[in-house]
């Protein structure tokens, strides 16, 4: 049996070689073969030799990636010294290797948190399997440089850990609007995903010339979604891939998206009044019960038509299992979306997740860590459902993503590897 896993990892305060794995993931016959369609991107049923995440959620994710079974995935993190210190310390004597720290040598901050998947985009080398890290480049002259110094630190650490791992610094200019020179969320890291079967995910916003052709190789793998009814617009919000053994499922994957009819369906009366969970988030974050019940239908909708483009897609490259969905009750709210007219960014209503979005999660081998939804009826219905497709540990965030618009998936970054093959053409 070909077991799939997927992991996470931090950097720590040395990269001594004694902190290095001896993971032969390149030789591993349970690591997937790479990808040969000409897809750039691994899909979440690669195992992943690291995780980067910020110091605001790390103490609660290492520990969920140390609570697997997984030996190999390794944490990198970015903090202050006196953070990581502070998290190693507590660590098991046979953990604390697996813990790195990224340096923050040229950056105008070290940040409590930030959206990895924007900074850089995790590809792989087909001849080796290796990742490849490749700066997103354009926000440079915003902020003084500091993300470039932020993702050439994150390389750094990344290839002290592992020599393979290759740097790219200029792949792609997402981050500039033609007319106006914005930075524009729509083109970020978070909105290109892999699935599997070399399928490449992304929302309707991308034009084919700029990040799609460099992960997708060739239209024959894009799966496009409208994520325009969204504020940030990224596919990591609606569909996330779920390992599973070829014995629970024959495609050894299931997809997860979100399900804001459920989400209704499970919330009582008391949770709506102003004292209740629901009651006290409208208040904080200025909504009305009028205004989520519109955008959560708004967003039902949307999610619907997501589903059967996937299943279609998927059908394609998978016609002799059957794709199974998981729906996890996540409810939305109103935010507000900037488009490019006449020349001006102007603000749109658009839906965000009102309740913590658990799609929007990282996972590794048999666990999935997610942001804690809060109310115990999302979080018993969120269990069941995932224990369906395979889950078998289920890790809570205690952190409110909300009033920032991105989860779990946003704020960390998944370098995975692949099994090279003896030739990568595209078929």
């Amino acid at each position: 049996m070909l077991r799939i896993f997927v992991s996470l990892f931090l950097t720590g305060s040395s990269l001594q070689a004694a902190s290095i794995t001896a993971w032969d993931w390149a030789h591993d016959l349970q690591v997937p073969l790479c990808p040969t369609s000409g897809v750039s991107i691994l899909d979440d049923t690669y195992p992943a030799l690291a995780h980067i995440v910020g110091e605001n959620i790390a103490p609660e994710f290492i520990r969920a990636v140390l609570s697997d079974s997984n030996p190999h995935p390794h944490v990198f993190l970015q903090s202050s010294s006196g953070v990581f210190q502070h998290i190693q310390s507590n660590l098991a004597s046979k953990d604390k290797a697996r813990l790195h720290l990224i340096s923050s040598q040229g950056q105008l901050a070290v940040y409590e948190s930030s959206w990895y998947q924007d900074l850089f985009a995790a590809l792989f080398q087909p001849k080796s399997g290796a990742p490849l890290v490749a700066r997103l480049t354009g926000d440079d002259e915003d902020d003084q440089g500091t993300a470039a110094a932020q993702v050439e630190n994150i390389f750094s650490a990344l290839k002290s850990f592992d020599s393979k791992i290759a740097y790219q610094s200029d792949f792609v200019d997402w981050a500039r609007m033609p007319t106006t020179g914005d930075l524009d969320a729509q083109t970020a890291g978070g909105d290109i995903s892999a699935l599997p079967g070399g399928l490449c995910l992304h929302g309707n916003e991308q034009a084919w010339d700029m990040l799609s052709q460099k992960y997708c190789g060739s239209p024959r793998n894009e799966v496009i979604l409208n994520t325009s009814w969204l504020e940030v617009g990224h596919v990591d919000e609606i569909v996330s891939v779920i390992p599973s053994s070829k014995e629970l499922n024959s495609c050894g994957f299931s997809l997860a998206v979100p399900a804001p009819d459920l989400a209704l369906n499970l919330t009582q009366s008391q949770d709506w009044l102003p004292t209740g969970s629901l009651g006290l988030r409208m208040k904080a974050l200025h909504q009305s019960k009028e205004q989520i019940l519109h955008l959560s239908h708004l967003a039902q909708t949307e999610i619907d038509a997501a589903k059967a483009t996937l299943q279609m897609k998927l059908h394609d490259r998978f016609p002799n299992c059957i794709i199974k969905i998981v729906e996890l009750p996540v409810l939305y709210m109103e935010g507000e979306r900037l488009v490019l007219k006449n020349g001006h960014l102007v603000g749109i209503p658009a839906a965000v997740a009102f309740t913590a979005n658990t799609v929007n999660a990282v996972k590794q081998d048999r666990t999935y860590i997610a942001e804690d939804p809060i109310l115990p009826a999302f979080q018993s219905r969120t269990l069941e459902l995932l224990q369906s497709v395979g889950v078998q540990n289920l890790q809570w965030i205690q952190s409110d993503f909300a009033s920032r618009h991105g989860s779990i998936h946003c704020t960390t970054h998944s370098i995975r590897v692949c099994r090279p093959t003896s030739s990568n053409v595209t078929p």
